[in-house]
């Protein structure tokens, strides 16, 4: 090899290498960069921010993305995660910290973790899974979560360790939010067999109820709701 060829190869070597991070050492996740890692799923097992930089496919039966470590932000970035046959993004085992953010899930099911998280600004449409689980604390707001299943059976939003679900749209599930100790303002809930089921001492203010079969079958009413089918507001 002349001498002239090696320095370019390495200059290549370091370019490519650095071109997996924005400028602020952010990780940037693409479809040749999953790919170039060995495939789906794609692993984050490191804390830090992961941003995508064009729209994800997974073409075989497997998750999307798998997140084992704590305080990982997720910016997908206006970008979309595509899975037909498994899970968006989950987290295991379970972590804390994880924020999901800005962009598009179609999936079987979309966000799945233990422990506590933050999902805003995310459409997730699923068919006939969850949409969003997080087994103990989390924050849910300005999301759309959508099931195209016509026999639904799983729940939209659920949060079992308190939290707050404010400012999204939630259709076509079996349980539309539930869970306990949660602040449920500002959503609009619709279609699903129950709309909330809150365990107390969830509260709920200002959401909008409409062609639910139960509107709400538990929690504390803190007025403004617009119910519809016989619910309490």
């Amino acid at each position: 090899m002349s001498t002239k060829v090696l320095p370019r190869l390495i200059s290549l070597a370091v370019l490519l290498s650095v071109s997996a991070f924005a400028v602020d050492g952010t990780v940037l996740i693409n479809q040749a960069t999953v790919m170039a890692g060995g495939g789906f799923p794609y692993k984050i097992t490191q804390s830090g921010s992961y941003k995508l930089s064009g729209n994800i496919v997974v073409t075989t039966a497997v998750n999307a993305i798998v997140i084992d470590a704590d305080n990982v932000t997720l910016d997908l970035n206006g970008f979309s995660i595509n899975d037909a046959s498994g899970e968006a993004i989950v987290v295991f085992p379970s972590h804390a910290g994880i924020t999901v953010m800005n962009g598009d899930l179609v999936a079987a099911a979309g966000i799945f973790n233990e422990g506590s998280t933050t999902v805003r600004n995310v459409s997730i449409t699923v068919n006939g899974n969850f949409g969003i689980f997080i087994g103990t604390s989390g924050t849910v707001t300005g999301c759309t979560v959508v099931s195209i299943s016509p026999d639904q059976t799983d729940d939209g939003i659920g949060i079992f360790g308190g939290g707050l679900v404010s400012g999204n749209t939630v259709r076509n599930f079996n349980q539309g939010i539930v869970g306990n100790e949660l602040n449920v303002t500002n959503n609009a809930i619709s279609h699903n067999s129950t709309g909330l089921s809150g365990g107390f001492p969830t509260g709920y203010g200002s959401n909008t109820f409409v062609q639910n079969a139960t509107d709400v079958d538990s929690g504390t009413s803190m007025k403004n709701n617009v119910c519809s089918n016989g619910g309490v507001c």
